[in-house]
């Protein structure tokens, strides 16, 4: 909610029996949200309205499930008053058209309508009927679009999971994954696209070999869930992971062995197996990541960084092979080398790296192990984004379709069309006087209200 909508207090604090002064604005009722649904039977996001003492602001949200499946909003219609009259035809069916406020929008995640009360000249108490109506379209150019996912550990504040859309460098905090996490954590990240499950791991301390947790975010519910498993610091803190057929694979900080994880139907830990021991055949070789990404193929990419006994190699495993097939693309002596990179699969199919230091993302050619810059990628919460992993998206979207979509409520006319309005009531934001506290010295507290 924006600062002006909030509750607002003011206070004049003088100490031991001197009165203190608190001025309070009224205004403190929960938003008004209603579903927003497409073809009539698809959940598809939000419509959510609440006011201050000048404006009504009404916002359309797609939901985390939708966005994920491709969905944007293309246009918008938005009627508000005390009747619908002007916006109905004669059988009572709406007319989106002659909605007062309306745009078009570039396949847009959410939008907001700011519109001052004097507009219907609407005060306080007074009940209006909203009628939301939206397009939403899945695909838009999807050859255009490469989307991938990110986990934020660095700043607080902009914790979380991330969708992201290369094409045109933006990032978008999925709803309620900001894990309270720091550091780096959430880290690990690998997406299982059959079950629409984003796993990731948590650090309980920053050590290169401290314990890790993993946990899944439900795409279809916004929820995060408990996988169920830890690893101990003996086997190596887990800062890279790739999905593949089902599992989760994984190379533990400071060896080279890798391992995979299964699950069962609840997306809870089932099994933890060692794949391939020692990869690259050297006695005592160990790694620092980086990340891995795994292609459709079974092609296991690595890259990792010259630290605590690690070389920055860019290399390949073939999960389907006897030993791990250990395969060097890239070192430190090759110009422009995708070492020390958190990797990822685009849904355009090419393999993307990030520089966490900078934000910057690199297309790897997965050939010579060179990198070259596609920008950086920024989100609501931050100019440059700086993920501590990616994760590999789904693949690229080649169905185009287009829906109407509304705000829950009722229906306009009994049969036939089903589109629909709701009800919102203008909260009250007027001063409501000044509430009174003397605190004498025996500590014993009076109130009054003016």
């Amino acid at each position: 909610m924006k600062s002006d909508r909030k509750l607002r207090l003011y206070w004049i604090v003088l100490l031991l029996g001197v009165l203190i002064g608190v001025g309070i604005i009224a205004g403190a009722e929960e938003p008004e949200v209603v579903t927003l649904w497409a073809g009539q039977h698809i959940d598809v996001g939000t419509v959510t309205v609440e006011n201050c003492e000048e404006n009504i602001y009404v916002t359309y949200s797609l939901n985390s499930a939708t966005l994920h499946d491709g969905w944007g909003i293309t246009e918008t219609h938005l009627h508000i008053g005390k009747t619908l009259d002007g916006v109905v035809n004669r059988p009572g069916n709406p007319m989106p058209g002659r909605f007062p406020y309306k745009n078009t929008h570039d396949f847009v995640a959410s939008y907001e309508y700011v519109i001052p009360l004097s507009d219907g000249e609407w005060e306080y108490d007074d009940e209006l009927l909203i009628a939301a109506h939206a397009v939403v379209r899945r695909g838009r150019d999807a050859s255009n679009d490469i989307f991938l996912y990110g986990t934020q550990g660095q700043y607080g504040s902009n914790n979380g999971l991330y969708i992201v859309n290369l094409d045109d460098n933006s990032a978008l905090r999925l709803p309620n994954s900001n894990t309270g996490e720091s550091g780096w954590s959430p880290n690990a990240a690998a997406y299982d696209a059959e079950n629409k499950r984003l796993y990731y791991a948590t650090h309980v301390d920053n050590a290169i070999d401290g314990e890790s947790h993993l946990y899944f975010y439900d795409i279809n519910t916004a929820a995060i869930h408990d996988a169920e498993w830890s690893w101990d610091g003996e086997q190596g803190v887990v800062v890279g992971a790739g999905f593949y057929n089902e599992s989760y694979y994984y190379m533990p900080n400071l060896t080279a062995d890798l391992w995979k994880v299964t699950f069962d139907a609840d997306g809870k830990v089932a099994t933890n197996e060692l794949v391939f021991s020692n990869v690259n055949g050297e006695s005592e070789a160990v790694y620092r990541f980086g990340d891995l990404a795994v292609c459709q193929d079974g092609i296991v990419y690595l890259s990792t960084n010259a630290t605590h006994g690690s070389t920055a190699e860019f290399f390949t495993l073939d999960l389907y092979s006897a030993d791990g097939d250990y395969q060097l693309i890239a070192d430190a002596s090759v110009p422009d080398n995708a070492t020390g990179l958190q990797l990822a699969f685009g849904s355009d199919g090419i393999l993307y790296g990030q520089a966490s230091s900078t934000g910057e993302f690199f297309e790897i050619d997965k050939a010579t192990g060179t990198i070259s810059s596609v920008g950086v990628t920024s989100s609501a919460e931050q100019d440059i984004m700086r993920f501590s992993d990616l994760a590999s998206g789904t693949i690229a979207i080649t169905e185009f379709k287009s829906e109407t979509a509304w705000g829950g409520g009722e229906r306009f006319v009994e049969r036939g069309n089903w589109a629909m309005y709701f009800t919102y009531t203008v909260c009250c934001m007027e001063d409501v006087g000044e509430l009174a506290f003397s605190a004498p010295a025996s500590n014993i507290l009076l109130t009054s209200l003016k």
